[in-house]
């Protein structure tokens, strides 16, 4: 769980500069509609890309990695990650951390990349 929670942190600064980034480029005037859309679809490309297509274990229906609902549809946070460790399935649980890992990594080098291209493209 360690490394799960370094990816996190890695996740959270990854953002933190982004926004920063886009921040001071609205601030400065330099945010062309150009590149907001292209800043839009890489965001967007974050998003989908907390989806598993295999779904949480036991309800394949449902594909997000980061939050689902419970069968009392209260929420639930990280949901394969949840039940499993609920069921103390540890296997599972190990598994499921895994999944979270790579989409954090993938998510991260997203962002990094979204915020590089953007301070390249500086007036």
């Amino acid at each position: 769980m360690k490394r799960l929670h370094v990816r996190i942190a890695e996740f959270e600064k990854a953002g933190n500069l982004l926004r920063d980034a886009v921040a001071h480029n609205l601030l400065s005037g330099s945010a062309s509609p150009e590149k907001i859309q292209r800043l839009n679809e890489q965001l967007l490309q974050v998003e989908s890309n907390w989806l598993d297509p295999a779904g949480i274990p036991g309800r394949p229906w449902f594909q997000h990695l980061l939050y689902s609902s419970r069968y009392t549809y209260a929420h639930l946070e990280f949901p394969g990650l949840t039940e499993a460790m609920e069921k103390q399935d540890w296997n599972l649980a190990a598994q499921q951390a895994t999944l979270l890992e790579r989409a954090l990594e993938k998510n991260t080098k997203l962002l990094r990349s979204t915020r590089s291209s953007r301070e390249k493209n500086k007036p």
